[in-house]
């Protein structure tokens, strides 16, 4: 079901301030077949999140380099894939796409608070609006993404969207905010847990989590 969406986004080509982690490898970490690794988590992961009914759909910004840029997961790194693949009940399990030599980095702050707030409740569907890496030059350098590449990649967003109909959409983040005006798509606007100096962030959730149980009732 959600083969189509995945090699939709492998084809989108590598450029000098674009890394595609599910069409190329980066050789300093990447086993010779990680990017054939990274596809077929991410649609194991789509096919688990699809099983379990999410409520809603949380997109964010673009993938970190800890997180889906190795494992092809989101906000998943490599020291989190087996008790993903446990909290998903993925069969047979999420596989590991780079060497022993690269380690194990701490996930990134973002993730770390994203599963903190989701806790042991349904998981949503976590998603960016830019599925590939934008950086600075360097795989390991972070860029946000330009409007102009929100645009290039809102039709791949548009299709994940579609094939979870219905749900109630979080845009979390200015980048993600920009990316629902240009698909013309409502939805609830939170904060980046990145830029929440106030803490902000678990509350606005559970703000919108409420929202939505109230219409669900409806």
């Amino acid at each position: 079901m959600f083969r189509d969406l995945v090699d939709c986004i492998a084809d989108v080509p590598s450029s000098p301030f674009v890394f595609n982690q599910y069409r190329d490898i980066d050789p300093l970490v990447d086993i010779p077949s990680a990017a054939a690794i990274r596809r077929q988590n991410l649609a194991l992961y789509l096919e688990a999140i699809y099983r379990l009914e999410p409520e809603s759909i949380w997109v964010l910004e673009t993938p970190s380099k800890e997180g889906a840029v190795r494992t092809g997961v989101p906000f998943t790194g490599d020291r989190l894939l087996d008790a993903r693949s446990a909290r998903l009940s993925v069969s047979p399990g999420f596989s590991r796409a780079t060497l022993p030599s690269a380690g194990m980095p701490a996930q990134s702050p973002t993730s770390r608070i994203l599963w903190d707030v989701i806790g042991d409740s349904r998981p949503p569907l976590l998603w960016n609006c830019v599925m590939v890496r934008t950086h600075r030059g360097h795989i390991r350098e972070n860029r946000n993404p330009e409007p102009r590449e929100l645009v290039a990649h809102s039709e791949i967003l548009r299709s994940v969207v579609n094939l979870f109909s219905g749900l109630p959409i979080v845009w979390v983040g200015q980048s993600a905010s920009l990316a629902s005006s240009i698909l013309k798509l409502h939805g609830f606007a939170v904060r980046h847990p990145a830029n929440d100096l106030k803490a902000d962030f678990p509350k606005q959730i559970a703000e919108v989590r409420t929202i939505i149980a109230a219409r669900a009732k409806r």
